[in-house]
């Protein structure tokens, strides 16, 4: 199954059914599509098939099918699509007509109701499978067609064929074979290898079963050489000259042999009869023949050559998976030069974080005389002689080269390709390329703060270093290429302060480094003196975050360079074009400030006002919140956001699309606004927890001023707080929380002058609590227009000095369990000048002839408080230090209960004050 998005079509409460076309499979009059389960947060697709069917064939299948499913659930591999479970279920009307939104639902709906007339439920077999992450390799295909004939492609081809025939051995092992294996049946992990395989056509062994699927993995290998879904007739009898592959030396043979399996008409003595005899043939490959001495990864083909050194795209055998591998070739003998060349992984070997680029492993390898002439001369490909040359070069002087091999994640192209096709494109959205000025500005700003907080100066920062997530996903995007990198804590530096140069700053760490390291254009004028800091890395990236934003014509590198000149030395801010979403922007010419001393001083002062943003991603979403400043709105679209969001900073706005935006964390936090934020907005969006803990919130508000609105709050634990508030002067409007143990809790010694007004709260055992440690510390709190359903507290106010509640319903549904329950409307103890107007408990909780225990309003040790106009049912009023309690036009129900000191009663009747 491939969902198009993220975006909600319908949710329940144990299900969100997100959109989709759905799959329809006719040998089974089968429905597919993806479901996301509100309870665990995993994503899993539905198979929906009829138990009640005119097909006798179908009626007699299931059985099989659910038996087969079952008997694979032990199979568990983690390149297989696996079975989760098959159950009975009855859908109802709602449901279909949900299904006939999908584009082959209808399919479906028409398939088993032929009449046209949809009936009121459906008794359907369900088998959840596991939800494949990424593309299915039909739609892949399309997708990367154009590609073909990219080396770093073909290099994903043959990953991808070897990953498919490793799977199916790993079945056949198990002696289970899939009946029904195709294109559609294998899945990418995201865009690239490694591949998933779907079981859903899967069997029990047998001999013509064995025979099809071998027939048809040569379908599917010669589907992903050709790439193309309409493959030539494998019965042409010239059909193996066009599968040749530059890396798979038996490409046409293995296809022959395959498709020809158990079919006399080939007359292919060499056809298969077993899984475990298919195996690739690699073509001779020249660098992977240098790799072999250095053994583990196995190289492919050389795409990029440094200052430092080559790198080559390769597949790692142990992680499965394609990486880049540096090459660097010791030039001098000395152990200081061998560990400066060593530099790069020591930086990185630790560090872990979403924009750098992940080093998985360093080698190191001495190569003899001997060994370096048995390399065999390939003259056609200039970065093997030059590799070739340079050993041949080092080991005349020292008989011995050391090779250093530092593999790392393999990324996609780079910032310098993306600001060269983009100059002057006008094709674009605006705001669709806005959002990506900003999201790349994001991801290069975060890892630089990352850097230096781990004070690790780049020196070489440029879009030429910055890298796509992969060929096929831009982001996040990856800081690389760390050969100049240096660590301000190493033993080399020489850690002093400059007092009499009004070039540096006297805040900043500075050392004795290289000079004139880094590429010119984008060198800070202080690298050249030799003695600098983290302030040459801001100004690169000040030159970074210009050329992204004003994305000017196409440059060469004179011309950029000449360009940078004019904005650094001329101080010519027309270079600066205006751009209304972020107004701050001319204000970045402060980080490329020729003297130190005037540029701004650390990553964490660089900070871009933006007005408004789209944030289409959980990724996007948290990069935003922790990029932007005051001002900025981040609107969210329909669809599940999964993380631990914080405010950063104060004056955000984070604007959802209303219910069907879902911002979730599983069984932990979701959303936080730190105690130093303030100003903040949070509203039109839902907010889910499925498992939090007692002393954890779905939403919590620890800053001031901040503006609460149109939330709705799931907490499926029935533990914690919906929202929890320890600042003042914030603001909740239109908020509905059920399910958990407090609805809204108000605490702390700042929780202070905070409004509730237009809430909803249900099924909680505390609808809203207001607790101070102390008498003074929680003042000034207003409830107004509050609906409490199904609470066995309704508000409990505790030491919350001077708070006021008006229009009050507190209220229980006919079925609501109060057995061995108390139940308390509003719940005062230790308060003073508390003003309750318009408090109404109703329902059967407060009849005092079945719940005499239950009231209303109860008040312990609370003075100079003030109720009116409220029909609260049973009220009591406690005799320990209540003090000038005043009702007024209250009506009392079957019990009044007053035992305090100085209560006025005003009385209108029977059972009133």
């Amino acid at each position: 199954m491939e969902p198009e998005t993220n975006t909600v079509v319908f949710y329940n409460e144990k299900e969100i059914y997100l959109k989709s076309k759905g799959q329809f499979n006719s040998n089974l009059d089968s429905l597919t599509f993806p479901i996301l389960d509100t309870q665990t947060k995993i994503r899993f697709d539905m198979i929906i098939i009829p138990q009640k069917t005119t097909r006798e064939d179908l009626s007699s299948l299931v059985p099989q099918i659910v038996a087969n499913f079952e008997n694979l659930s032990h199979y568990e591999h983690p390149n297989i699509l696996n079975f989760i479970e098959t159950y009975p279920r009855t859908f109802a009307k709602m449901d279909m007509e949900h299904w006939e939104k999908m584009e082959n639902g209808k399919i479906f709906l028409d398939k088993i109701h032929p009449s046209g007339k949809v009936s009121l439920s459906l008794e359907a077999t369900c088998i959840k499978t596991q939800h494949p992450s990424g593309p299915s390799l039909t739609l892949w295909i399309d997708l990367f067609r154009s590609r073909k004939h990219d080396p770093m492609f073909q290099n994903i081809q043959v990953t991808i064929i070897q990953n498919v025939i490793d799977r199916l051995k790993f079945l056949h092992e198990k002696s289970v074979f899939h009946g029904n294996l195709s294109p559609s049946c294998v899945h990418l992990s995201g865009d690239t290898p490694p591949v998933k395989i779907c079981l859903v056509a899967c069997d029990t062994a047998t001999q013509c079963l064995e025979r099809k699927y071998l027939r048809d993995l040569g379908k599917i290998i010669q589907t992903v050489i050709e790439m193309s879904n309409s493959t030539t007739s494998l019965d042409s009898e010239d059909f193996h000259a066009i599968v040749t592959h530059p890396f798979i030396a038996n490409a046409a043979d293995l296809v022959r042999h395959l498709v020809s399996t158990g079919q006399e008409k080939h007359g292919d003595k060499n056809s298969f009869e077993s899984i475990e005899k298919v195996n690739l043939e690699s073509k001779d490959n020249q660098t992977a023949r240098i790799l072999s001495i250095l053994k583990n990864p196995n190289g492919h083909e050389w795409f990029e050559h440094g200052a430092f050194g080559m790198v080559l795209s390769a597949y790692d055998k142990n992680l499965k998976i394609m990486t880049a591998v540096k090459l660097i070739v010791s030039k001098k003998k000395n152990e200081t030069d061998k560990e400066r060349q060593k530099r790069e992984f020591q930086n990185l070997k630790d560090l872990r974080h979403n924009n750098l680029v992940h080093v998985l492993q360093l080698r190191e390898k001495q190569l003899d005389s001997e060994q370096i002439k048995e390399l065999p001369e390939d003259y056609e490909d200039d970065f093997y002689s030059g590799l070739k040359l340079m050993l041949e070069e080092n080991a005349k002087g020292f008989g011995i080269v050391d090779v250093i091999c530092i593999e790392m994640e393999l990324c996609g192209s780079t910032l310098r390709c993306w600001l060269d096709s983009r100059a002057d494109d006008t094709n674009n959205s605006k705001l669709l390329l806005f959002n990506t000025q900003l999201r790349i500005i994001s991801d290069v700003l975060s890892g630089v703060r990352y850097l230096h907080y781990k004070n690790i100066i780049h020196r070489d920062l440029k879009p030429g270093n910055v890298f796509y997530a992969s060929h096929q996903k831009m982001f996040p995007l990856k800081i690389g290429d760390f050969g100049l990198s240096r660590t301000l804590e190493s033993p080399e530096f020489l850690e002093t302060q400059d007092e009499k140069n009004d070039d540096h700053s006297n805040n900043d760490l500075l050392a004795e480094m290289t000079s004139s390291v880094g590429t010119p254009a984008y060198q800070a004028p202080e690298v050249r003196t030799g003695r600098y800091g983290k302030p040459a890395d801001i100004y690169s990236l000040g030159l970074i975050i210009w050329e992204v934003l004003q994305l000017h014509t196409k440059m060469s590198t004179a011309q950029r360079r000449s360009t940078f000149m004019e904005l650094v030395y001329g101080g010519d801010t027309s270079l600066i074009k205006d751009c209304p979403e972020v107004p701050n922007l001319k204000e970045t010419i402060k980080m490329t400030k020729t003297k130190v001393a005037e540029r701004i001083q650390t990553i964490y002062e660089v900070q871009l006002i933006a007005t408004e943003i789209w944030a289409k991603s959980s990724e996007e979403l948290e990069a935003y919140l922790k990029t932007f400043q005051s001002g900025i709105t981040i609107h969210l679209v329909e669809a599940v956001y999964t993380g631990y969001f914080i405010f950063y900073h104060s004056g955000v706005k984070l604007i959802g699309e209303g219910e069907n935006t879902i911002v979730t964390n599983g069984d932990a936090t979701p959303l936080v606004l730190p105690n130093d934020v303030t100003g903040c907005t949070i509203k039109n969006l839902k907010l889910k927890a499925c498992g939090i803990s007692w002393a954890e919130s779905t939403l919590r508000v620890d800053g001031n001023n901040n503006l609460v609105e149109n939330i709705h709050i799931d907490n499926k634990s029935g533990k914690g707080d919906c929202l929890r508030i320890e600042g003042s002067g914030n603001h909740v409007f239109r908020l509905r929380a059920r399910n958990s143990e407090v609805g809204i809790l108000i605490e702390g010694e700042r929780a202070n002058a905070n409004v509730l007004d237009d809430i909803e709260i249900s099924n909680c055992n505390n609808g809203i609590k207001v607790f101070g440690f102390y008498p003074g510390t929680v003042d000034n709190n207003r409830m107004k227009n509050c609906t409490l359903r199904n609470v066995i507290k309704g508000v409990e106010l505790w030491s919350a000095g001077e708070s006021s509640l008006e229009n009050i319903v507190v209220k229980h549904d006919a079925e609501f369990d109060l057995l061995d329950k108390v139940v308390v409307g509003v719940d005062m103890f230790w308060n003073t000048n508390t003003i309750i107007n318009n408090l109404i408990c109703k329902g059967h909780a407060f009849n005092v002839k079945a719940y005499d225990q239950n009231f209303g309003l109860k008040i312990n040790c609370s003075q100079k408080c003030k109720i009116s106009n409220s029909n609260c049912g049973q009220i009591k009023v406690g005799e320990w230090c209540c003090e000038n309690i005043a009702f007024t036009g209250v009506n009392g129900g079957d019990m009044i209960q007053i035992m305090g000191r100085g209560i006025p009663l005003w009385t209108a009747g029977q059972k009133y004050f």
